[in-house]
């Protein structure tokens, strides 16, 4: 899990990095960029979910030492078809984002088991409680709408929800983080 947690910033500032030059410059590369990497940190969420779930290797069933790599692997195929087919046949924006919503599901039915199965522990809300605020701010891109004072439309009030979210969500990762050190050097 520390890997992915090292991995989990950078993906993030990737992908608002690319955010940042597809608003500052609309060309269909950017656009692309933009979407594509998008795309990458909802799956990789989902993913670092997925794995948190499973719990640490030590603990893991055969079967389940079996099928976290299978879902790793479908994962990194399904994504690059994916982008393959936006990039090379046709850029459906509807595809893409049924595709993401379904992800953003998961990532959420994920997430809230996890906390459902931690509910013990005093951060736990914490994480369930930004999971939730996550999906409300989601339904900003959903269901767009015209600019508020012709300056803030949907996408952008969406950005702007999402930048105290993540801090919480951090702080969230970082207690659950140091709750596992602890368990495990329990074990020693």
């Amino acid at each position: 899990m520390r890997f992915w947690l090292t991995v989990y910033p950078w993906v993030g500032m990737n992908t608002w990095l690319w955010s940042a030059v597809f608003h500052a410059r609309d060309v269909p590369w950017t656009e692309a960029a933009d979407y594509f990497f998008a795309l990458l940190n909802i799956f990789f969420v989902v993913w670092v979910a997925f794995v948190r779930l499973a719990g640490p290797p030590r603990n893991r069933s055969h079967r389940l030492r079996k099928l976290v790599p299978t879902v790793g692997v479908s994962m990194t195929v399904y994504y690059l078809l994916h982008i393959s087919y936006m990039w090379f046949f046709t850029f459906d924006y509807g595809y893409n984002m049924k595709v993401a919503l379904l992800a953003g599901v998961a990532h959420t039915a994920l997430w809230l088991r996890y906390q459902y199965l931690i509910r013990d522990r005093p951060y736990a809300r914490r994480g369930a409680v930004v999971i939730i605020l996550l999906n409300a701010a989601i339904l900003l891109e959903v269901n767009d709408f015209p600019p508020l004072f012709r300056l803030l439309d949907a996408h952008a009030i969406w950005h702007f929800a999402t930048i105290p979210l993540m801090f919480h969500w951090y702080h969230f990762v970082i207690q659950d983080a140091r709750h596992e050190v602890t368990l495990s050097s329990k074990e020693i």
